[in-house]
């Protein structure tokens, strides 16, 4: 019974070392010393040559002496040598028992491995892990490479646990220590070895149940690893056995060489008699199996071999067929009594083992993982009783009107997705099966009972988007409108969903070919939410099936869900929140991705109890969607093909393919009745009239209670399934800035608020725009298209902060600023192209214009002056001003650059934006388009020079009407012609003096008592030269400067703020004596 390992290097044990005999005593050695001294003695006489004869006896006896020593220093020494030379050979004689004892179980696997070979496969990018289990990474290769390769008596040879066998090592030298007898005795053993016996001669498990069931699932395991599903076939009884229904070996009945028999009775009541057993057959068909001779043909000379496996209590419920008998002797020990050991004497020899046990849940996932490979192989029976193409019709005549239960707010919401094979537990609790077609089994699932959502992952052309055609399809089939409605997101463009669309059910497809209606859409699933909460609350029901129909299921079919993620990265909470609320609001996901693993988070799975996968690359990902890698192992040229699993049981589907005309026959047998609610509204118009607002705020106030509102536009609120008006409240909102690029809809935006302004203090336009109770009239300003008015405007207002101004004190142009700031009136300015209206000044005039838009923006609101100014780019030095105004309103944008630096985010980036589409607060925003303005602002000739520059910002100056004016010109000259030549100076003549620097003048020289007008003309340099006679001119002259620069007026007026801005040829500066300076025209 063990399995043979060579290690046919024979291992040489040393000889012990022994002491040298003694040396013998040397007499001649001693005695001739003393013979040589007498002599000596006889000659010499002297006595003292008698002394030599000592030293003879004394060398010899030292001699002896040494020769013991040096014997067993040199004992000692061999000794130690002796012993160190053991403790090498110990050391490989455990190396050799190592390496033999890997090989055995690289040859002999046993269960266990086979297990880890079908659950870890080893990931590419993770490191090499070191080998485990006597060698676990060559241990798996082997068990591998040698699946279903076996032949001969190899193939039924199992490992019944671990023991102590005779080892192959050899032993040579001599044996002649107790240490050398312990080493020779060690090799002949080799411990924790494969222990193997031959299951065609019968097994027999004697033991409680629990842990004999677990050997001999050990047992199956190695006999289905041996041996293909074209090979062998398994036969189990009871409800413990029914996990090896998933194996490729499950008995169909269809003939093969070897038939594995298992008979269990340990438990306590067997099956009945004709009770059908999970591979689909009776015990009674089976009794000739299981009584039969192991090992030998059954039947009527059909050749089956036979394997019988018996598990019972006792001994003497073993049948003598079974020549191996385990014996349990604790949880994981037994003793093996196998006849096999020696068949020449027929003697049964016994051994130790320790088991090796494995759970129910092991084994299920290695029989699926086995049938998986065998489908993929073409091997696998059960799996080809699935075909490849199934008709959607006929499996839905299948099944008929079994579980179409279409009853309002009932909690069903059946569909059949395909057949499925005979293997693993029912779906969809009692129309889990609709009936047998085919081999298969139709089957039916319920996204309200067995999810409340559901997971589908696979691979690209694995099959999904047919998968969530046909489920959709059979859904609408077997459910009403008034049940179910569907909405699809599609992010691989919307061409999957097509053939859908012409269902009543549908209310929305959603795809990624326009990103701001998908952005709308799936931000209205947050007010579904808020809507159905307030629907169940308003009827005092809990969940939805209680309101009997009061309102539809909603089933949410994603597409693509990473695809989506990865465009609207915040929509993964939103989900989340839906998949914790959906079941009672009747909200039902269906999120489909390729790569679920790292993409679906463990929130959402955890409210996923429907899982299906098609054909996925990594166990990875098949292992996050349903919990095992069988997914990982489905074939790649079956289209279609998945793993289903929900209430921790799996079973194969191929799913129904439906046509278009069969989607289209669905859709027309569909009762009319009301059509389904959308979750979202319709875009906003591309333009749209200020006569069609209603005056309500996101608040729903009512119209009395928004004072000095002002209505802009239609804002589009898809978190509220609302539309409400847009209003711009300057009280609350403050100031604002309007950016966006040319042609955006900045002037738009300028003519609503004008109308609007105009409307609420003009009775007559108010009759036609619509009266707005509550409001007060405003005081209008706008400006823009005439800078000197813009100036006058701008800088006139922010003096007004200042100082209060008096229609009394105020200069020409600014009557209306004074009466803007009596007590209750509220002022509008309204500033149009500020940017374009700056770069076309001075630096001096745009710093002063500039900083004069920002204090009003700053103090304005303090005294009733609120600014709304447009700009094309917030950049560079006007980038201040948005800082100081209460809100933006931003337009079309050049880019996402500028969008993102005006203050908006990627969010409500829009690239190609429509004209007066606008983000307000937050809030997508239509702008309303003005009806024809009457008034002052009628015929929009607010660029009519004749409006501003000769009749608004300069009166003219008559030279007719002052005794004295001192005029600085560009060209004296021609003005002097010009002067003289003038028809309305006939009549009142008028001196004209040229004033040049050839040569001096004085006062007394003009004849200033002279009736009549006095004209004094020259350029900047005559009267620097003429100083003396200016400055004697300058107390009663009305000083006049044409074409002059600033800096010429400075230097002649000695005044260091700035003149008004001159823009329109004619005007000029006018410092009248002791006042201000002015701009007037010359005509």
């Amino acid at each position: 019974m063990s399995v043979s390992a060579p290690n046919t290097e024979p291992i040489t044990l040393p000889q012990q070392p022994v002491r040298s005999p003694p040396s013998p005593f040397p007499v001649l050695a001693a005695l001739a010393p003393v013979v040589v001294s007498v002599l000596i003695w006889l000659v010499t006489g002297s006595i003292f040559a008698l002394m030599f004869a000592a030293l003879g006896p004394v060398i010899a006896i030292a001699s002896v002496i040494d020769s013991r020593w040096s014997s067993g220093r040199r004992l000692k020494k061999d000794s130690a040598a002796y012993a160190a030379e053991l403790a090498s050979i110990s050391q490989l004689i455990d190396t050799r028992l190592d390496e033999e004892r890997r090989a055995r179980r690289r040859n002999a696997p046993g269960a266990r491995a086979l297990a880890r070979s079908m659950t870890s496969v080893p990931r590419q990018t993770a490191p090499p892990r070191p080998p485990q289990d006597g060698g676990g990474s060559d241990v798996a290769r082997a068990v591998r490479v040698g699946r279903w390769r076996s032949n001969g008596a190899a193939r039924t040879r199992v490992v019944a646990g671990t023991g102590t066998l005779p080892s192959t090592l050899r032993i040579d030298g001599a044996v002649d220590s107790a240490a050398a007898r312990g080493l020779r005795d060690r090799a002949r053993l080799v411990s924790g070895v494969p222990v193997d016996i031959d299951a065609v001669r019968g097994i027999g498990v004697v033991g409680a149940s629990l842990p004999a069931r677990a050997f001999v699932r050990g047992v199956l395991l190695q006999l289905c690893n041996a041996m293909g599903p074209d090979t062998a076939e398994v036969r189990t009884e009871g409800d413990a056995w029914r996990w090896a229904s998933a194996l490729p070996h499950a008995s169909t009945g269809r003939g093969v060489p070897v038939t594995v028999v298992i008979r269990d009775l340990t438990a306590e009541a067997g099956p009945l008699p004709d009770q059908p057993v999970a591979g689909g057959r009776s015990v009674a068909a089976d009794r000739n199996h299981a009584s039969a001779r192991p090992g030998r043909a059954v039947g009527d000379g059909d050749g089956v071999t036979t394997v019988l496996i018996v598990l019972a209590r006792t001994v003497e419920e073993i049948p003598p067929e079974c020549g191996a008998v385990v014996e349990i002797t604790g949880l994981a020990s037994a003793v093996l009594h196998d006849s096999d050991q020696d068949r020449a004497s027929g003697v049964t020899r016994t051994a130790t083992l320790t088991l090796e046990l494995l759970t129910e849940v092991e084994c299920e996932s290695f029989a699926q993982a086995l049938a998986g490979l065998a489908e993929r192989l073409g091997v696998a029976a059960a799996a080809s009783d699935l075909p490849a193409h199934v008709d959607f019709g006929a499996v839905h005549r299948l099944v008929g009107n079994e579980g179409t239960l279409d009853v309002k707010g009932g909690s069903s919401l059946s569909a059949v997705l395909g057949l499925g094979d005979g293997a693993g537990a029912s779906t969809g609790g009692a129309d889990g099966e609709g009936g047998a077609f085919g081999g298969g089994a139709a089957v039916l699932v319920d996204i309200v009972t067995d999810g409340p959502h559901a997971i589908v992952g696979g691979t690209t052309g694995s099959g999904k988007s047919e998968l969530l055609t046909t489920w959709v399809a059979s859904m609408a089939m077997r459910h009403s409108p008034a049940v179910v409605t569907f909405l699809l997101v599609d992010f691989k463009g919307g061409s999957a969903f097509a053939p859908l669309r012409s269902l009543p059910h549908v209310v929305g497809l959603i795809t990624d070919l326009d990103e701001v209606a998908a952005a709308r859409a799936l931000a209205s699933l947050s007010a579904e939410i808020v809507y159905r909460e307030r629907m169940l609350a308003d009827l005092g029901s809990r969940d939805i099936a209680e309101t009997r129909g009061a309102f539809p299921r909603l089933v949410i079919v994603v597409d693509e869900f990473a695809a989506m993620l990865d465009g609207f990265p915040d929509l993964h909470a939103l989900f989340v929140d839906i998949a914790a609320r959906g079941r009672s609001l009747g909200m039902h996901l269906i999120l489909c991705t390729q790569r679920p693993a790292g993409v679906v988070r463990d929130a959402l799975l955890a409210n996923c109890g429907l899982r299906l996968s098609l054909r996925v690359h990594s166990r990875g990902d098949s292992v996050a969607v349903i919990g095992t890698d069988s997914a990982a192992h489905l074939p790649t040229s079956t289209p279609g093909r998945l793993i289903l699993a929900t209430g921790g049981r799996e079973r194969r589907v191929q799913v129904a393919s439906v046509l278009q005309a069969e989607i289209e026959s669905i859709a027309a047998s569909t009762q009319p009745g009301i059509e389904p609610r959308r979750p979202w509204l319709d875009p906003l118009p591309v333009r749209l009239a200020l006569s069609d607002l209603e005056l309500l705020n996101d608040t729903n106030a009512a119209p009395d209670t928004i004072p000095n509102a002002i209505r802009i536009g239609l804002a589009d609120l898809p978190g509220l399934q609302r539309q409400d008006t847009a209003l711009w409240m300057p009280e609350t909102d403050g100031s604002v800035v309007v950016v966006g690029t040319a042609r955006s809809g900045k002037t738009t935006v300028l003519d609503t608020v004008t109308a609007e302004a105009m409307a609420s203090g003009d009775t007559a336009t108010r009759s036609r725009q619509g009266s707005r109770p509550g409001g007060q009239g405003w005081r209008l300003f706008r400006v823009g298209t005439d800078d000197e008015e813009t100036w006058d405007t701008v800088v006139g207002l922010a003096a007004s902060l200042r100082t209060p101004v008096t229609a009394a004190t105020a200069g020409a142009g600014s009557q209306q600023r004074a009466a803007a700031q009596r007590q209750g009136d509220k002022t509008l300015l309204l500033i149009d192209d500020l940017d374009s209206t700056l770069a076309r000044l001075d630096d001096d005039y745009a710093t002063r214009l500039r900083d004069a838009v920002v204090e009003l923006l700053r103090d304005g609101p303090r005294r009733s002056v609120w600014v709304m100014l447009t700009l094309k780019r917030l950049a560079g030095a006007l980038s201040v001003v948005s800082g100081f105004a209460g809100a933006v309103l931003m337009l079309r944008m050049a880019n996402r650059q500028e969008h993102l630096m005006t203050g908006g985010d990627s969010s409500t980036w829009v690239a190609n934006r429509p004209d007066g589409n606008a983000v307000w607060r937050g809030a997508t925003v239509q702008i309303a388009v003005a009806d024809t303005m009457t008034g002052p602002e009628s015929g929009r000739g607010r660029a009519d020079p004749a409006r501003h520059g000769r009749s608004s910002t300069a009166p003219e100056y008559v030279l007719g009407q002052h005794a004295l004016t001192v005029l600085v010109c560009r060209s004296p000259q021609q003005r002097v012609e010009s002067i003289l030549n003038d028809p309305s100076h006939r009549r009142a003549p008028v001196r004209v003096v040229a004033v040049g620097s050839a040569t001096r003048i004085t006062a007394g020289d003009l004849g200033l008592d002279a009736p009549g007008t006095l004209v004094l003309v020259g350029d900047s340099d005559d009267w620097q030269t003429q100083w003396a006679l200016f400055a004697a001119l300058r107390q009663d002259a009305e000083l006049i400067l044409d074409g002059c620069t600033v800096a010429e007026y400075r230097a002649l007026t000695k005044r260091r703020e700035l003149p008004p801005l001159l823009v329109w040829p004619g005007h000029a500066w006018h410092l009248p004596p002791g006042g201000q300076t002015r701009r007037v025209s010359l005509g």
